[in-house]
């Protein structure tokens, strides 16, 4: 059982990963899609968007880790 639990923590870990990169390239496309010399482009950096999605995936593998380790206990101590 323990297992399981593992192995779903670490397949939700791998699907969030591709799924921010997604959103991160979504997001870096829409910022190079500005010109180049506009105030909405010079507002933002590349890497203030790479930063704010890597983030957001730290978050989430914080809470992926803190469930997994609940479920582990509460396994443990069935």
């Amino acid at each position: 059982m323990l297992e399981l639990v593992l192995s779903t923590a670490l397949g939700a870990a791998a699907f969030g990963l591709r799924v921010q990169e997604h959103r991160c390239s979504r997001a870096l496309a829409r910022y190079h899609a500005l010109p180049v010399g506009s105030a909405a482009r010079r507002s933002v950096s590349e890497d203030g968007i790479r930063e704010a999605y890597w983030a957001q995936f730290y978050v989430f593998l914080i809470g992926v880790g803190v469930h997994t380790l609940l479920l582990s206990a509460f396994i443990w101590m069935q």
